[in-house]
């Protein structure tokens, strides 16, 4: 999640830059000499409209990847927990016959009953 958030970060930024440097007028073309003093460039209300759509598309953008960022992966959610506990939950069915004490990773406090060397939630040695 974060890595999008941050996707989305960059992108609205980048968005938001080129909107901001966006040139909104055009040329005009007079037939004969500018004798009245008219313009050289008038604003184009299309290209105006343009502009603040793109701006209004970045700030959310920006928005977006600030909040994945911000609540984006952290061990501590809920969704992680669950996962431990039925993985928990898994392993003392699975070994429920068997009358050995656990193993716990000294690491990340997972419970297992097999023999093997590595934790499967953090990868240290246990």
């Amino acid at each position: 999640m974060k890595l999008l958030g941050l996707f989305l970060l960059l992108i609205g930024l980048g968005l938001g830059y080129y909107t901001l440097n966006m040139d909104t007028t055009v040329k005009v073309d007079y037939h004969g000499d500018n004798i009245l003093g008219l313009p050289e460039e008038v604003n184009n209300l299309g290209l105006m409209s343009d502009k603040q759509n793109y701006l209004i598309v970045s700030c959310f953008l920006v928005i977006g990847g600030i909040i994945l960022l911000a609540i984006g992966d952290k061990d501590d959610s809920i969704g992680n927990k669950s996962k431990k506990y039925i993985h928990e939950f898994d392993d003392w069915e699975s070994n429920k016959e068997t009358t050995s004490a656990p193993t716990y990773c000294s690491n990340c406090g997972q419970a297992y009953y097999s023999k093997g060397k590595f934790c499967e939630n953090c990868g240290k040695e246990l």
